[in-house]
């Protein structure tokens, strides 16, 4: 079946800071050369749309730029986190008479000192941005639509899917598979991630009607077969290798206020988490996985229900030849579902 291809604006991209440690390809990289044929890095992986049930444009331009914004923070974060962390000239500084508890008190306090300099610098550099990038509500007067008649398929029909990240990706006709994932090649605090979000749409002729407490609840599931494998060597310094699953749904509709949020829902659960080990371990996936189930009360029968799910999974690196790879692959899978009224 053909497929509308669109690209994803939203990836981010890398503004390292001044005095943060170096994050270039040169210290941080992914194994192009382990790539099989015919995959592609996530992030230039094009998404695919169903053909005849597409994100308008406008939806996906709010959509893309409310993305922009959590990366942003998320990335703001980051950046204050590894700048937080001895860089490797500092950590060899520490070493120099055996062991950072062995440092001198001079060199343990200048150390200090540029590390927290670093991080305040930071902090008042970096102004956040405002969080509420869609109000919670919006005001329906004037929308005299009547409920439309009963529905026969209260299901979220599949839209696009938009891979990202730092893995090598491609689309089977079983789902969306991924391969490999970043190396540390130095000592400093690496993050990275990789993963997809999913768009969904309940148009407004298919909107089930309330039951008697006025909510409805949305229960997605995914599937996710194969397994991650983080590997921390013997080399100096911090050995780290960390990975977390993080699963998100969000519900919203457009209209002419643009894009309201309805209800937001997240978890992340911890999958491999190694310091200083010198061992190679592998986290083995469910299969079976639950969205985080998102509650709503008030829907605007006259315009279609969006869903996003953003399956994520989130990694930090530190140590030379540290590691975290899909093992020997990550499969997704995604499902439409029904939104069900709550009695």
């Amino acid at each position: 079946m053909p497929v509308v291809q669109h690209h994803d604006p939203t990836k981010p991209s890398n503004d390292p800071r001044q005095d943060a440690p170096s994050n270039s390809m040169s210290d941080h990289s992914i194994q192009g050369s382990d790539v099989p044929a015919g995959y592609a890095l996530a992030d230039d992986l094009e998404a695919i749309s169903h053909p005849d049930n597409p994100v308008p444009p406008d939806v996906a331009e709010q959509l893309d730029a409310a993305a922009l914004l959590r990366q942003s923070l998320q990335d703001r974060s980051n950046r204050i986190a590894a700048l937080a962390r001895p860089t490797e000239e500092e950590r060899a500084a520490l070493n120099a008479n055996g062991s950072p508890e062995q440092a001198d008190r001079r060199a343990r306090t200048e150390v200090g000192a540029r590390r927290s300099d670093r991080v305040l610098r930071a902090m008042s550099d970096e102004a956040l941005v405002d969080v509420n990038f869609w109000p919670s509500r919006w005001d329906l007067v004037g929308s005299t639509t009547p409920p439309p008649p009963a529905p026969v398929d209260h299901s979220f029909w599949w839209a696009t899917t938009i891979p990202f990240g730092e893995a090598a990706a491609v689309f089977h006709n079983d789902g969306l598979h991924f391969f490999g994932g970043p190396i540390c090649h130095s000592g400093d605090l690496m993050f990275a991630s990789f993963g997809a979000k999913m768009r969904f749409g309940l148009a407004a002729d298919r909107l089930p009607a309330p039951g008697p407490s006025g909510l409805w609840i949305s229960t997605p599931r995914v599937e996710l077969f194969g397994g991650v494998r983080g590997y921390t060597g013997s080399g100096v310094g911090d050995q780290w290798s960390k990975c977390w699953l993080h699963r998100r749904q969000t519900l919203f509709q457009f209209g002419l206020g643009g894009v309201r949020q309805l209800g937001v829902a997240n978890e992340t659960e911890t999958l491999i988490f190694e310091e200083n080990t010198e061992r190679s371990v592998r986290h083995n996936l469910p299969g079976f996985k639950l969205m985080p189930p998102v509650v709503i009360s008030e829907i605007n029968t006259a315009q279609t229900l969006w869903a996003e799910l953003e399956v994520r999974f989130d990694i930090q690196l530190e140590g030379h030849g540290t590691l975290l790879w899909a093992d020997p692959e990550v499969l997704l899978r995604t499902f439409q579902w029904p939104l069900m009224p709550l009695q």
